[in-house]
């Protein structure tokens, strides 16, 4: 049983009713407490109650299948922002560096703001699970860097030698 208390507001930013609805097996159910409504709304409540109470499960269910947003998947032991080919590491990099929210998704044209905020949470709401996920995949990318210089070790004493030339050469 999914039980949720709603608290109905006028424009002047005053409580006008309360409502509790449940849901069990897929029936709704509501009651709107008319206690603290104005005598005008309350009638105009009891009248339509009904329709209240419909739009009302209604409005609930559209609010919980939006607060049900998937950010973050995992396919093949890789976790990615939902629905894209962009890395959650990316994600996690560029905040822990310091960019906004708002850098991250300029630098990710295919990404929303909002892709980019929910990935974060993710990360924040599984801050261990995704440093230990972090920590693996920095120890893969290790194995296979050594992996690569000990199969071409010459391309990589090239690489080293230019670089010291390089420095060499400007102050």
């Amino acid at each position: 049983m999914i039980s949720q208390c709603v608290t109905l507001i006028d424009q002047g930013r005053q409580v006008v009713a309360t409502a509790q609805v449940a849901e069990q097996d897929g029936t709704f159910a509501g009651r709107i407490n008319l206690s603290s409504m104005p005598v005008q709304l309350r009638r105009l409540f009891k009248e339509h109650e009904d329709i209240v109470n419909t739009q009302h499960v209604r409005l609930l269910r559209q609010k919980d299948e939006s607060m049900n947003k998937q950010y973050v998947e995992q396919r093949e032991d890789v976790y990615w922002v939902a629905g894209t080919r962009v890395s959650l590491d990316s994600i996690v990099y560029a905040f822990l560096e310091g960019q906004t929210a708002e850098s991250i998704a300029q630098s990710f044209p295919v990404l929303t703001l909002e892709q980019v905020y929910g990935a974060i949470t993710f990360c924040l709401a599984n801050r261990p699970d995704i440093d230990a996920y972090l920590r693996r995949e920095e120890a893969e990318f290790e194995t296979l860097r050594q992996a690569w210089r000990t199969q071409d070790a010459m391309f990589y004493q090239k690489m080293a030698d230019a670089r010291r030339q390089r420095q060499t050469i400007q102050p």
